[in-house]
């Protein structure tokens, strides 16, 4: 046996549409569900299963439309993991974005986040993403669920399908979960546009495809943010020389709110002027220099030379020990460039190295 063979299977979508749900009916209770339309992930979550003969870690991400977090923290969290991805070598064959059926409309939001999922694949990479409709039972019947995914396909996904993406709707069930997901992974492995556009290019993140239309809402929103810390500082000065310290205190409160929302866009906006790519390979490189590895005419380099010509049973346990600890290092250096915290090393690290968690 060799180094596990580790394709990944991204799901991706707006928040409250169903990934984490979608999750779990691959594995049950992998990872938290949200309540109806509320989001409950808010980081990169990995899922390994064994479906038949093949390995596959699937990827729960945060939804796009989250009140807790703005779009441009969303798309930094899920690039982060995306670039390193690509860099440690574990291969992605698939997307998966879902859409919830019961949405009446495409509000503005989410069609500004439907656009940066199709930049941030990449035409090239179209083929790989299988876009769902979920929550049909959510419907009052099906004739309007179906006029909507009518609309869908004809508008919203019609330049994704024209290049090879694949809709569909989804029933619910573990079964047809299993059965996209199997599809998928016969997909040769594919790089996505963002991966190109930060690791080849060197583009920052507000100059790639994706982050290029969040950047612009981002400049907008923190302008228009500066302009209610502004008021609410005046307010405050105002209340301050009345005298009325209750008023005072909720004129405070209210300021302090803002100037908090303040700092977050500006957070925001700093991450969006990262260079990603450069950032994570000089992690990835300074961190796999200081794991422990096979050397050049060590004896496991040895072992592994002979492996072709020489089957020894003496050899093999030694061959299968040295490739173990190379994917042990992989991983370790994975969590270490992500500066995982115990909770994303039970999620993301233990799931890539094999090793079954709850």
């Amino acid at each position: 046996m060799g180094e596990p063979e580790q394709s990944m299977i991204f799901i991706m979508g707006l928040s409250g549409s169903g990934k984490s749900r979608f999750v779990n009916l691959l594995r049950q209770n992998s990872v938290r569900e949200g309540a109806g339309l509320q989001s409950e992930t808010q980081e990169c979550q990995v899922v390994q299963l064994r479906l038949k003969d093949k390995l596959v870690s699937v990827v729960d991400t945060p939804g796009f439309g989250d009140s807790r977090k703005t779009d441009a923290e969303i798309l930094s969290t899920i690039s982060d993991f995306l670039i390193l991805q690509h860099a440690a070598g574990f291969r992605l064959n698939g997307i998966i974005w879902l859409h919830p059926i019961e949405q009446q409309r495409m509000r503005r939001p989410d069609l500004q986040a439907l656009t940066m999922f199709h930049d941030l694949c990449g035409k090239d990479a179209l083929s790989a993403v299988t876009l769902l409709t979920t929550r049909w039972d959510h419907v009052k019947d099906e004739r309007t669920g179906a006029m909507r995914e009518r609309e869908l396909r004809r508008s919203f996904w019609k330049d994704m399908i024209d290049h090879g993406a694949n809709a569909q709707r989804f029933n619910g069930s573990s079964e047809m979960a299993k059965s996209i997901v199997r599809r998928l992974l016969r997909n040769k492995p594919v790089i996505l546009q963002i991966q190109k556009d930060s690791m080849e290019s060197g583009k920052r993140l507000r100059d790639t495809a994706a982050g290029a239309r969040i950047m612009e809402d981002l400049e907008v929103d923190l302008k228009r943010q500066e302009e209610k810390v502004k008021k609410a500082e005046r307010e405050l000065k105002a209340g301050a020389q009345s005298g009325d310290q209750a008023t005072e205190q909720a004129l405070r409160t209210r300021y302090e709110a803002e100037a908090r929302e303040r700092e977050r866009l500006i957070s925001s906006c700093q991450r969006m002027n990262a260079d990603l790519g450069q950032e994570i390979m000089e992690k990835w490189d300074r961190i796999q220099k200081d794991l422990p590895q096979a050397g050049a005419g060590s004896d496991s380099d040895s072992c592994l030379e002979h492996e072709k010509q020489v089957p020894n049973k003496g050899t093999a346990p030694k061959i299968e020990n040295t490739r173990r600890n190379r994917w042990k290092g992989r991983v370790s250096a994975f969590a270490n460039v992500l500066g995982l915290t115990l909770a994303a090393v039970v999620h993301i690290v233990l799931p890539l190295a094999g090793i079954a968690v709850g």
